[in-house]
């Protein structure tokens, strides 16, 4: 984060949960080389999972990531479990506003960790995993990191059909427009073991299975003509930001941008293409 305007409080959001860095560990909340594939004293070492709101300003020191049952013997405990954590905290948040009865929205970004790097998942998912695998008449799957890989995603499978109910819960559900989407495709290298087929390539390359994924929207909120309806055209996940703006009804224009010096007005005929007009194309690497 270069400067507090880019925290979740700078952004507008009332209250946050969550860590700065990218690859915690599930159980820990530092960051491991098997994460990374590099030592850092500082990450390695650093709790890095904050708690923020109106009136509070911090770690989760009195969370339950922090109790002495969690610092002695975390895997031990589910509730240690950081997306346990984000998941609890999630369905607290629409709870609440259920039982406010107010007639103000609810904008709520549940950024899951999972399924990113280090592959961790409570035991007994595991054990899930392999029964369903079992029943459907498969092979236990031979591969460590591919089992957790997909022990993880049954994890977050069972999280947003939690949060799904708690929305219908507390009849909010019809007004609801869920939108699930991710920031690059899966990582094909060792050990991220996802699978993008019958794309090519993966997570860190510019190829479409690196930058191409799946999304879906969800929710009374979606007319009933629109249900069950598909659109295969090309869709940034940049695009969302006016979407979520029209709906909203607020004017969806950032901040002007500055170019980074004068002196390139004058230069930039050396780049103005003539003849045939061209459309613009930008390739993004994710990572």
């Amino acid at each position: 984060m270069a400067t507090p305007e880019h925290t979740p409080d700078g952004r507008g959001y009332d209250s946050w949960i969550g860590f700065f860095q990218h690859a915690n560990d599930y159980w820990r909340n530092n960051m491991p080389m098997q994460a990374t594939g590099e030592i850092d004293n500082c990450l390695n070492k650093f709790k890095d999972l904050f708690m923020h709101n109106a009136t509070y300003r911090g770690g989760v020191q009195d969370g339950i990531s922090y109790s002495p049952k969690c610092l002695k013997d975390p895997e031990a405990h589910i509730e240690c479990y950081e997306e346990y954590l984000f998941k609890m905290r999630a369905l607290a948040i629409i709870h609440e506003h259920g039982a406010s009865k107010t007639e103000s929205p609810l904008f709520l970004f549940y950024a899951f960790h999972l399924v990113h790097t280090p592959l961790q998942v409570p035991k007994e998912y595991l054990s899930k995993l392999d029964q369903m695998v079992a029943a459907a008449g498969g092979q236990n799957i031979s591969s460590r990191n591919r089992r957790l890989y997909a022990a993880m995603n049954l994890y977050m499978d069972e999280a947003i059909g939690e949060v799904v109910k708690a929305l219908k819960a507390t009849s909010m559900w019809e007004d609801t427009l869920v939108v699930f989407t991710s920031d690059n495709g899966g990582p094909i290298y060792v050990p991220g073991s996802a699978n993008n087929y019958p794309l090519k390539g993966g997570k860190y390359s510019d190829w479409e299975g690196g930058v191409r994924t799946n999304a879906f929207m969800s929710g009374g909120f979606i007319p009933e003509a629109s249900r069950g309806t598909k659109f295969s055209g090309v869709v940034s996940v940049a695009d969302w930001y006016g979407t979520f703006c029209e709906l909203a009804g607020v004017e969806s224009t950032d901040h002007d941008a500055l170019a980074a010096n004068v002196w390139l007005k004058k230069k930039r005929s050396a780049f103005t293409c003539s003849g045939r007009q061209r459309s613009p194309m930008a390739v993004h690497s994710q990572q």
